[in-house]
């Protein structure tokens, strides 16, 4: 049984638990359930045990069985069956009727939702309608007695109480028109077990699958189909009730040759009585029709029955009473009850389909205009809080798709316009007030990055006030410092222009440590922190260095990706035409001569604080911790050194064979007075084999799905991060220049530098610097020895201290 208030009366009880879950179907397709429930309660044991019967599979399958039969049983018994099988059916009636009236008292007591409910009053009305059914009931009612009106006997209070009858059948036909009518309303009852039955069988394929994930209906899609359902069910049984109140046919009784022709007879008789010609004319006339005369019987005790039908053999509604006064005819209409059940059942039939009909297209307007917008927002809402750095890279993809859509050929431009236009289809508020979702969800997760999308996500998923200052969370990465050069100088030539110019670099910036696993942190102005996160579990004990699992994935390729992205990014600012023609800026080239945008880099490892920085009137996601500071005071450094990059041994030990192998050691330092030692290692570059060429920009779809694959084969171990640095042209390219005579060279004078043997030292890195003239860390080295003429201190260690 429903409720007009949902909630709570039509799940099926959890088991070994007094609670009712809800889990919510459509209607059909997007149409949303009436009888789902939202909430949940405790019942008393008899109670909860008493639903637990009315909502079994077993118990819902037999009332939908019993529903069935009390919709189309007597249609069928009348088209199809006589007057001697009816003790059956109305056996069979009295049992639906009892089966009815237990449900409807059951739930009315158990469930308090649905008393005195809308669904209540349909089942009622439902209930009732059966007993028209039950011949042994109705015929009471309406003043039809079946020993009254049979024709066994020919006295003349029997003829006389057989046309008191045929008055009364008159009269049941016309009622009998509105009880088929109100049969219908049987028909919700179907629906409410069929949905019943639905569900339940759902739900126990849930219970039995927990991977099985049914989408969770909006509450306002739940109200709303409620809604439209019940006026549906309403709508259509008033007008099928009331319609034929309209009907001249419901207040009189139209008059047939039948009658006409019994008022002859007997007007006839009257005048003739001796004569019985006009009797055998009228009998003779009508037994051979297609609704022949089975009976007369006159008042003076004649009576004429057919040989081939027995009046008492047919149903009352299966004869037509012809009468007057002094005479009554039998008609044998079973034909007309046999195509009117007929007619019944396909009615029934009818209004079925136009309530599933109605319900789905007034619920699909509903959820096209409404219901669906609502549940996307929601949906959208929740990715937002579930991964927003995943939403904001779906939806720059979309924009890049925009974007390469929006470049294509002026000619083909040109035939499209062409072509004959579509219509342009309407964008309702809900659209715009979705992508407006979308919008400041990406915008959310652009400002905050990787280190705020846990406070996007906290904050969305929680009911309460926004707490942008929640608690720092530590983590492992490798973190990287890049920085412009001259960007003072760029900033006060560019002036406005500035802003293109910063942005364009980090487009390739961005788009290539995104390419390689990595993520953008911060935009300094001049600079930009990126992090390559560890995952917590690769981690085992967060110190320093950091110490990682033995198992540990990512510690495997993390380092080589974060090498591999800032020598592209080198690569790329040299090859980019976007870049390079800022070395023909006239401004540029006048105050910085044979100018050219050069970058710095630094690359630490280390744990870091991950949170919010700030106040409730301004924060930033970011990173704290020595670790962070570190690579940037190496992007410091490489100024120190003459080149481009700097990474520290913490990075240098998780390379692979193939990364330490490019990679340099060019000095020993230590920081806060000697509790920090690092060793320093460069990655040696010379661009001046790169020939300008197009940059592809790396964030379209086809390069997410690569970065996937990227990330995907490296955590499998079918691809080893030495195989991406060896598969790089461009890296081969940089490296090329670079002979084993040069590193072996620096090597020993390295060797001899370390030992404290400065004056051997000396002698070896001019050697070095006979092969490259311009090694920026030989000449560094060499500096400071100079500073000790070339005297290592007596404390010396290998360490040169530095701050």
């Amino acid at each position: 049984m429903e409720s007009s208030k949902p909630p709570d009366v039509y799940n099926t009880a959890e088991n070994n638990s007094n609670k009712l879950e809800n889990k919510s179907l459509p209607i059909v397709g997007k149409a949303t359930s009436l009888f789902s429930a939202t909430q949940e309660f405790k019942l008393p044991g008899i109670s909860s045990k008493v639903i637990r019967i009315l909502d079994s599979s077993i118990v819902l399958v037999f009332m939908l069985i019993v529903t069935f039969y009390a919709l189309f049983s007597d249609d069928i018994r009348v088209s199809q069956f006589t007057k001697a099988d009816d003790d059956g059916f109305f056996a069979l009636s009295c049992c639906a009727l009892s089966f009815f009236g237990i449900e409807m008292i059951l739930s009315f007591i158990v469930k308090p939702e649905y008393r005195w409910s809308f669904y209540f009053w349909l089942d009622l009305i439902a209930t009732i309608s059966i007993i028209p059914d039950i011949d042994w009931a109705w015929n009471p009612i309406v003043g039809i007695n079946s020993s009254s009106s049979s024709t066994s006997s020919g006295n003349v209070s029997q003829i006389q109480n057989a046309g008191k009858s045929s008055r009364a059948g008159a009269r049941a036909a016309r009622v009998i028109r509105i009880v088929r009518l109100v049969r219908l309303m049987r028909i919700a009852k179907l629906y409410k077990h069929a949905r019943k039955a639905v569900k339940t069988n759902t739900l126990e394929q849930v219970s039995s699958d927990d991977t099985v994930n049914i989408p969770k209906e909006s509450r306002v899609g739940r109200k709303l189909s409620d809604i439209i359902t019940k006026r549906v069910i309403i709508l259509v049984m008033i007008v099928l009730i009331l319609i034929p109140l309209f009907d001249l046919d419901f207040y009189k009784t139209q008059s047939y040759s039948w009658d006409y022709g019994i008022y002859t007879v007997d007007h006839y008789d009257e005048v003739f009585p001796d004569s019985d010609e006009i009797k055998e004319y009228y009998k003779d006339y009508y037994k051979d029709s297609y609704r022949p005369l089975i009976y007369v019987a006159y008042l003076n005790g004649t009576t004429w029955t057919s040989n081939s039908t027995d009046p008492n053999s047919l149903r009352e509604i299966e004869k037509y009473y012809a009468h007057t006064d002094n005479s009554v005819a039998i008609y044998n209409i079973r034909v007309d009850s046999i195509l009117d059940a007929q007619l019944s059942a396909c009615k029934t039939i009818f209004v079925c389909i136009v309530l599933v009909a109605a319900a789905i297209f007034f619920t699909n307007d509903a959820n096209n205009l409404a219901i669906i917008p609502i549940e996307k927002m929601i949906n959208k809402v929740k990715a937002i809080a579930s991964n927003p750095l995943k939403i904001a890279e779906e939806k720059i993809l979309d924009i890049y798709d925009v974007i390469e859509e929006e470049s294509k050929s002026r000619c083909e431009k040109l035939t499209k316009m062409c072509k004959k236009s579509k219509k342009v289809p309407i964008e309702y508020e809900t659209a715009v007030l979705e992508n407006a979702f979308v919008k400041i969800g990406v915008l959310l997760a652009l400002g905050f990055g990787e280190a705020g999308a846990s406070i996007i996500s906290s904050n969305v998923k929680s009911g309460g006030d926004v707490d942008p200052l929640i608690k720092g969370k530590k983590i492992a990465a490798v973190f990287g410092f890049c920085d412009i050069r001259n960007f003072t100088d760029a900033t006060e030539e560019l002036q406005e222009g500035v802003m293109v110019f910063v942005n364009e670099l980090a487009r390739i910036v961005h788009s290539t440590i995104d390419h390689y696993s990595g993520a953008a942190n911060k935009n300094i102005g001049d600079a930009f922190l990126l992090v390559w996160k560890f995952d917590s579990e690769e981690v085992q004990e967060f110190s320093d260095p950091v110490i990682f699992k033995p198992e540990s994935k990512q510690v495997k390729y993390m380092g080589d990706l974060a090498l591999v992205s800032f020598l592209k990014i080198m690569v790329k600012v040299n090859k980019d035409p976007v870049v390079l023609k800022y070395r023909s800026n006239a401004k540029l080239v006048k105050r910085m001569p044979g100018y050219q945008v050069k970058f710095g880099f630094g690359l630490h490892l280390g744990w870091a604080i991950e949170g919010a920085i700030g106040s409730n009137f301004k924060i930033d996601a970011s990173y704290l911790s020595h670790h962070v500071n570190m690579s940037s005071n190496l992007e410091g450094l490489t100024k120190n050194y003459g080149i481009p990059i700097l990474l520290t041994d913490r990075v240098h030990n998780i390379l692979s064979p193939l990364g330490q192998k490019y990679c340099r050691h060019i000095d020993t330092i230590s920081l806060k007075g000697g509790r920090d030692v690092y060793r320093l290692y460069t990655s040696d570059v010379d661009f001046s084999g790169i020939m300008p060429g197009k940059f592809k920009d790396n964030s379209k779809e086809r390069t997410k799905n690569k970065r996937r694959a990227l990330k995907f084969r490296l955590d499998q171990g079918v691809l080893e991060s030495s195989e991406v640095i060896e598969g790089s042209k461009e890296i081969a390219l940089i490296k090329k220049s670079f002979t084993e005579e040069f590193f072996e060279a620096h090597a020993e004078a390295m060797k001899m530098y370390l030992c404290g043997n400065w004056t051997d030292a000396h002698n070896l890195f001019k050697n070095v610097l006979k092969i490259r003239d311009a090694d920026g860390p030989t000449k560094s080295i060499i500096a400071y020895m100079e500073e000790n003429n070339f005297q290592a201190p007596q404390d010396w260690k290998g360490i040169r201290p530095l701050y």
